[in-house]
């Protein structure tokens, strides 16, 4: 047999097409010093070397029946099956929700069926051509920003909507959308970061590619402060944080001082933003005291939903409605920011322990899946989607349980909200797509 036909018969057992040139290029390198070997130590021709050298590769079905199961695509089911849990108690909330407005329910089955859909194709598409649209998706996103300000966004709960689309009969929140389209843009910029690219003015070094991030992101945040609440402004922050604290420690050059120089820079930032807000924004630095303390103080202003929530849950039980009159439920039944605090009082404690167990063992998950991710970018863009995801859930379980800032702050796969569900939805099949290939590594390619 040749190399030639050898080769092709171990690539038909390789389900997964993309990795078949990297496969061929690998085995032919080895069949290639074998036969160099035999012509010069037994003196073979180079057809009898050949022949030889293949033969003593073996079975060429059985190779490329072991090879596929090497690099067959994975699927990461704890993810999904802690993903599908959360998602059933959000059919709960929109069960509840479904009590005073009756097309709650239709309307979520809908998203999640279009969410499945999507995420359908975006798990089997390959993740990594996106990066080569990441400024196409910063541009796309920062677009949908000023079309909200300046072409009729109306603001709802401290946040721009987007104009009513008559084939989904509802407006569209652009506020998830633009957020993790950054997110995606970030990923890829980072991703690409070039710390040899420099522009040199009199003697002034500028590192090129951290000036376009720092630039970046910095509108990218002012553009959200347009359309995104306070508190949803400070999570996408965090994200950019975490996402550039995990680029330094993936370069391994200088982490320790790099660390220090950023976030001495972010400390003394942070410092004079809340000095900024005490003085020109006192009633944002009153809302935060309200929040955080003097639930009694203030039951009927900004302390009305804490003490509410105390109400909850002080007479919540472990399986049963809690001891609250009517208006406190119709308070929480929206099943939006206090989706859980509206399974405390619907169907008691234990129901919304398990919840909070599933988010935290998704937590976990997704900390897991990033170390197992080999390719950068797709390491940049589990580490950014599952950052905002996960510091939504987190912010959201501790304001509903009054340990938190009461802001505008969904949790992910349980809040009634459908442009939150898609987003979500398509970000873990995005994870889910990248997971799939975590064992897969594709050589860049110089085009000829």
């Amino acid at each position: 047999m040749h190399i030639k036909e050898f080769l092709e018969v171990v690539c038909t057992q390789i389900k997964y097409k993309p990795i078949r040139n990297d496969i061929k290029d690998e085995l032919n390198l080895h069949i290639q010093e074998a036969k160099e070997n035999l012509i010069l130590e037994e003196h073979l021709s180079e057809e009898q070397a050949e022949e030889k050298a293949v033969s003593n590769m073996g079975d060429a079905l059985e190779i490329g029946r072991k090879l596929n199961k090497i690099h067959r695509p994975k699927l990461d089911w704890v993810l999904l099956i802690l993903v599908g849990i959360l998602i059933s108690f959000g059919l709960l909330v929109s069960v509840i929700r479904s009590n005073s407005l009756q097309y709650s329910m239709n309307r979520h089955i809908s998203f999640l069926i279009i969410g499945f859909i999507i995420g359908l194709c975006i798990y089997f598409a390959n993740y990594r051509k996106l990066l080569n649209y990441s400024n196409f998706l910063y541009i796309l996103s920062s677009v949908i920003i000023l079309a909200t300000i300046f072409l009729g966004g109306q603001r709802i709960n401290s946040a721009y909507v987007y104009f009513n689309f008559t084939v989904l009969g509802r407006n569209i929140m652009p506020v998830y959308i633009c957020a993790y389209l950054y997110i995606l843009a970030f990923a890829g910029y980072l991703s690409n970061y070039n710390k040899n690219s420099i522009f040199e003015y009199k003697n002034i070094k500028i590192k090129k590619d951290l000036a376009k991030i720092i630039i970046l992101s910095s509108i990218s945040i002012l553009l959200m402060c347009k359309i995104a609440t306070f508190a949803f402004i400070g999570l996408m922050i965090l994200t950019y944080i975490i996402l550039f604290t995990a680029k330094i420690i993936y370069l391994k050059e200088n982490v320790k001082s790099n660390l220090v120089k950023l976030y001495s820079t972010l400390i003394v930032i942070g410092i004079l933003c809340c000095l900024f807000i005490y003085f020109t924004k006192p009633y944002i630095y009153y809302r935060i005291k309200m929040n955080l303390t003097a639930f009694e103080l203030d039951q009927g202003g900004m302390g009305y939903v804490g003490y509410n929530i105390n109400k909850v849950l002080d007479s919540s039980k472990p399986f049963d409605k809690s001891d609250i009159n009517e208006e406190v439920y119709t308070l929480f039944d929206t099943g939006t920011n206090y989706a859980l605090i509206s399974i405390v009082s619907n169907y008691g404690y234990l129901v919304a322990g398990v919840v909070v167990v599933a988010v935290i063992f998704l937590c976990i998950k997704l900390f897991m899946s990033i170390k197992q991710i080999k390719d950068i970018y797709g390491k940049m863009l589990i580490i950014g989607l599952s950052s905002i995801i996960l510091l939504q859930a987190i912010s959201n379980i501790l304001m509903n349980f009054n340990i938190g800032w009461q802001g505008e702050i969904t949790l992910p796969f349980v809040s009634f909200g459908c442009n939150g569900l898609l987003i979500n939805m398509i970000s873990i099949a995005l994870i889910l797509s990248i997971y799939r290939r975590k064992d897969i590594q594709i050589k860049k390619r110089e085009s000829c």
